[in-house]
């Protein structure tokens, strides 16, 4: 047998013993970030009482249902004032699951959708993000949701 045809039959040989492994085995979570199917939406109701307090109504806790990746995302959204006329929103995404999770969050409020950078959420841990919203004067209330996607 030549030579040439000696070497290109190893070479197929490598690749094809190299290629085994990635045949046999599922990538996911190993080259990626997983993240959620579907949007996930939960919504809320914030109302003012006498002293100016926020109060969230409705529950503040989303859990992302039955998506198999992000069934394991809890959040709890946390309300406080910070002035007049302004609130402070922290949202806290734990993932309970075994994947790193990163995706979208947002907070929807009106029509307004409001991109909240969470950023990648390691297996077991917490990030969160807290923002201020500036509401116009005389607003004793709002309502909202919010949104964790892929």
């Amino acid at each position: 047998m030549p030579l040439l045809l000696r070497l290109r039959v190893a070479l197929v040989a490598l690749f094809g013993v190299l290629l085994i492994p990635i045949g046999f085995s599922s990538m996911r979570g190993l080259t990626h970030i997983v993240s959620c199917s579907a949007e996930i939406s939960k919504p809320f109701e914030v109302t003012f009482d006498a002293n100016g307090t926020p109060l969230l109504t409705g529950s503040s806790v989303v859990e992302a249902g039955t998506d198999p990746v992000c069934r394991s995302l809890r959040s709890d959204l946390s309300l406080r004032t910070v002035g007049p006329n302004r609130v402070e929103v922290t949202v806290p995404i734990t993932n309970e699951g075994t994947d790193a999770w990163q995706g979208t969050v947002a907070l929807m409020v009106g029509e307004v959708e409001i991109p909240i950078r969470i950023g990648l959420v390691p297996p077991g841990e917490t990030r969160s993000e807290t923002l201020v919203l500036n509401l116009p004067a005389g607003v004793t209330g709002f309502s909202g949701e919010l949104l964790i996607g892929p």
